[in-house]
């Protein structure tokens, strides 16, 4: 029984760390996805919401890219 509880407290602790390691990529690359769709970036903060907005937030997600959301993107140096 030991070793099984200490197995799976270092199972929690490793997943901890991964989710803080990858939230602020996660949240760049959602962010400029939803920017590209030509939505407000802010939009990834109905994932919060139980169950359903995960769901909104990937059918976001897959629609399609705009010429507006270019608007977005940083203007070429040169």
């Amino acid at each position: 029984m030991r070793v099984a509880a200490s197995s799976s407290w270092i199972a929690a602790v490793l997943l901890g760390l991964y989710s803080l390691a990858t939230i602020v990529p996660n949240l760049a690359v959602t962010w400029r996805r939803l920017h590209d769709a030509n939505l407000a970036g802010p939009f990834f903060f109905l994932s919060v919401i139980p169950f359903f907005g995960g769901i909104i937030l990937i059918v976001l997600a897959i629609l399609p890219s705009k010429p507006e959301g270019q608007r977005f993107d940083r203007p070429e140096r040169g």
